[in-house]
């Protein structure tokens, strides 16, 4: 997601593919019969007898993979699978407490077989746009400023990502060295970054 769609908290419609229940069999595959093999009981049983011993070794029937039965006639439409592929669209509610990388788990909008539906995690890369980026959380914005503006006090115009311009006023005690010998102006002004109370940046937009 972009910085601009997060800033304003808007709510993004977002594509998912994701296996759902065929309701053509139930998710059951088809009609069934009981498994040969293990009669039913999903799983088999092998003896080793021995000079003064014998061991029972249980381990699952391969045949129906341990569940007892085995599918007589496939479904058409999922082909024994008991699932189909579709792609949905789902609802999300952007947030500025989200940070990239963030698991935002959405209850039961995830694969749906017979046992139920599980849970759709969405993850969040932000995109850096124009001369805003963030960083730790807080927002960045970046400008080529002439140094005499800086020393004689002057101010600068930002357009925020929601549209609303603020003033910040040209500070020289803001100026600090680079390693290469450059010069940087830093100033931070608050409520205008994201809401986020975990940090100390909590509401600032680093200039």
């Amino acid at each position: 997601m972009c910085i601009r769609d997060r800033y304003n908290e808007v709510e993004k419609a977002i594509e998912v593919p994701r296996r759902t229940l065929c309701k053509t069999c139930g998710g059951e595959g088809g009609t069934k019969k009981t498994c040969a093999v293990c009669s039913g009981t999903g799983s088999l049983t092998r003896e080793i007898k021995g000079p003064n011993f014998l061991q029972k070794i249980t381990s699952t029937c391969t045949n129906c993979i341990g569940s007892g039965s085995i599918i007589k006639d496939k479904c058409k439409l999922c082909n024994g699978t008991g699932e189909l592929w579709k792609r949905e669209k789902v609802k999300l509610k952007l947030s500025q407490k989200m940070i990239e990388y963030d698991g935002i788990n959405m209850e039961g909008l995830g694969d749906e077989n017979k046992h139920g539906k599980s849970d759709l995690i969405v993850t969040i890369d932000i995109v850096q746009e124009g001369k805003f980026k963030v960083e730790n959380r807080a927002l960045f914005y970046s400008e080529d400023i002439k140094i005499e503006d800086i020393l004689t006090g002057g101010k600068h115009e930002i357009e925020l990502p929601n549209g609303k311009k603020i003033i910040a006023d040209y500070d020289k005690s803001c100026i600090s060295e680079t390693k290469d010998g450059g010069k940087i102006f830093k100033k931070m002004l608050g409520n205008y970054g994201f809401n986020n109370a975990e940090l100390f940046w909590t509401g600032k937009i680093i200039i």
